[in-house]
């Protein structure tokens, strides 16, 4: 009888230590198949209003890490440490100690971009220009200087064209070239003036940005109030950290 208790205690036993194992086993491919999954899609929560209208201030979203250069119209998540010393200034100046930028790629390597050097507007992309039609699904807003007179500028929404393929966008509702010099001394301080160094040529009121090879040209969709390309010229794309590709569902 002792014999067969002792039996049936070392299977228990051996059967609980293979449980144990498995159980341990499953634990640690568990563990790196979800940090696999996190590093390969890594989560990204958008500060700010410079995405507008399609990204959403406060929200969180989920980017891929990929192994080929982003697209034009890809949303990438970049990491400004790894820009040059005057585009990390300028963001430095107006964004404050920012670890993750997120921002939509429109120029690939050895694109010829243009632009308007007052308003950023008139986009060219190797001498083809975007198309800009009013949206009004897209709501609008207001942005107001507290001054006397007040000073207040429409930001509506568009649809742009880039070769068959739209994105939505926000532009201020007015001509930057014509407005009074109060106006103009007020948006003048939420973002630097749209001149860029080294990369730029400037013709009268055109810029002309040659993207370099192992470079982008990032815009924001809130094409007013970001601070991008158009500021500090094309960023490596070493830079890339993944391309942002949906919203986390919350509910």
């Amino acid at each position: 009888m002792t014999n067969v208790t002792e039996n049936r205690q070392s299977k228990f036993a051996s059967i609980s230590k293979h449980a144990a194992m498995t159980i341990g086993l499953f634990a640690v491919f568990a563990y790196i198949a979800i940090s696999v999954l996190n590093y390969r899609f890594p989560s990204a929560n958008i500060q700010g209003v410079s995405m507008l209208p399609n990204f959403q201030a406060n929200k969180t979203y989920v980017t891929e890490r990929v192994l080929v250069d982003p697209e034009r119209l890809d949303v990438v998540v970049m990491r400004p440490a790894d820009f040059d010393d005057s585009s990390k200034a300028i963001i430095a100046e107006t964004l404050g100690d920012v670890e993750l930028y997120v921002k939509r790629v429109i120029g690939l390597p050895g694109d010829v971009v243009t632009f308007n050097k007052d308003s950023g507007r008139g986009l060219h992309i190797n001498n083809i220009p975007v198309q800009y039609a009013r949206n009004k699904d897209i709501p609008t807003f207001a942005l107001t200087e507290k001054s006397d007179p007040a000073v207040a500028v429409m930001v509506v929404g568009m649809t742009t064209t880039y070769q068959g393929d739209n994105v939505n966008v926000y532009e201020a509702d007015f001509d930057f070239t014509h407005v009074d010099t109060q106006t103009r001394a007020f948006f003048s301080k939420i973002k630097p003036p749209y001149l860029l160094d080294g990369q730029h040529v400037v013709n009268g009121d055109v810029v002309t940005v040659t993207v370099p090879e192992e470079h982008v040209f990032i815009m924001s969709d809130n094409r007013f109030e970001g601070v991008d390309s158009r500021h500090f010229g094309a960023v490596p794309i070493s830079a890339m950290e993944s391309v942002l590709r949906r919203e986390v569902n919350n509910g």
